[in-house]
């Protein structure tokens, strides 16, 4: 028994050192980093000169300066990594920035950057677009290599847009459904109204009279021609109340179809700004039409669409793309052109090549 008690005494005695050594380990620790300073700063972004974006480290840097960021010699706990995060996010070619600072005193800061894809430098439009379609502002004095699209071309987005447009059509879709159903609400009063009046017709059209029994027939016959025309005026009067009940149900169906061909309007602009970007990035991907086109000009009709124009490097002449539906397949014939046409008739002679008609290439001298 005593040994048992023994036993027990050393295992307490044992867990309550192990419980004081941790508690006092902690304390220190605490106490340590409470004291501890920023010694130095590691960025890590992607190679400038690889990105070509202007995020490289000695810019952050300098942003950390302009905004009075504390950073080397403050103490750890006084570095607001959120304030950074968000000086750093400003700018648009940055996607997200992983903070924090290590138990030894570095502040780090790994930027993941967005790779702009192509830029849109139409009238009061200067954004970068990535593949993904997200939009953001180009920031000053960014000298990033992309195609530019100029021209007269207006998206559904306005000029200080930033964010993802498939978000953006998705919030603007959903927000037209909620028009169409709140219109549409206003025909229940209205659904009402007609079957209360149908009533009230139907009442007035079965309605008869009978002779009394005290009644002659000349009295009865004058009191059913009245009678016959009361009911005459009144289903002429709820004919009419009908029929304005009806123009009423349909001007709210108008207003719901006006407010349907809207968002379809906007839909098919939208579908053109992803093709563009599509169609850009392909340009950029193919070796010979990336050197080729040296110009991408962007109309918006006015049915709404989009018109392309190309201007290449090769001749003194533009190439009318047209919409963008099918536009590798009028570049291959364009490129067939280029073997079988020009490199005989010469570069010169055309100023137009137009490839908006289906299997054709029509010049212009």
């Amino acid at each position: 028994m005593g040994r048992r008690i023994a036993k027990w005494i050393a295992i307490a005695t044992l867990w309550a050192l192990v419980l004081a050594y941790t508690i006092g380990a902690a304390t220190l620790a605490v106490r340590h980093h409470r004291e501890q300073t920023v010694k130095q700063v590691e960025i890590h972004t992607a190679d400038c000169s690889e990105s070509g974006t202007p995020t490289d480290e000695s810019r952050i840097r300098e942003w950390l300066v302009a905004d009075g960021v504390e950073t080397i010699g403050a103490p750890i706990d006084s570095v607001d990594i959120r304030r950074i995060r968000r000086m750093i996010t400003r700018n648009g070619f940055i996607d997200d920035a992983d903070i924090y600072v290590s138990y030894g005193g570095t502040l780090h800061i790994d930027i993941r950057e967005r790779q702009p894809m192509m830029r849109l430098l139409v009238d009061g439009y200067n954004l970068y677009i990535t593949e993904e379609c997200f939009l953001f502002s180009a920031p000053e004095a960014s000298a990033h290599y992309t195609p530019i699209v100029t021209g007269s071309y207006r998206p559904l987005f306005g000029p200080s847009f930033e964010g993802d447009v498939t978000l953006l059509i998705d919030s603007l879709r959903a927000a037209s459904a909620e028009r169409v159903k709140q219109i549409g609400k206003e025909k229940n009063a209205l659904y009402k109204r007609e079957d209360s009046l149908r009533l009230i017709r139907r009442d007035i059209r079965d309605s008869r009279i009978k002779k009394g029994w005290f009644e002659n027939k000349r009295d009865f016959r004058a009191r059913a021609e009245r009678h016959k025309a009361e009911r005459k005026r009144n289903l002429r009067y709820y004919d009419g109340l009908l029929r304005d009940t009806k123009r009423a149900i349909d001007a709210v169906t108008a207003r719901q179809d006006a407010e349907r061909e809207r968002m379809r309007r906007i839909e098919e602009q939208h579908d053109d700004f992803p093709r563009l970007v599509a169609f850009v990035e392909w340009l950029g991907k193919d070796d010979f039409w990336r050197a080729e086109i040296v110009q991408i000009v962007a109309e918006t009709t006015s049915y709404g669409t989009i018109d392309v124009t190309l201007i290449p490097r090769s001749g003194d002449f533009k190439i009318l793309l047209g919409e963008l539906d099918a536009p590798r397949q009028k570049l291959d014939r364009l490129m067939s052109f280029y073997h079988n046409g020009l490199n005989h008739t010469g570069w010169n002679r055309y100023k137009t090549i137009n490839l908006r008609y289906n299997n054709q290439v029509v010049c212009t001298e």
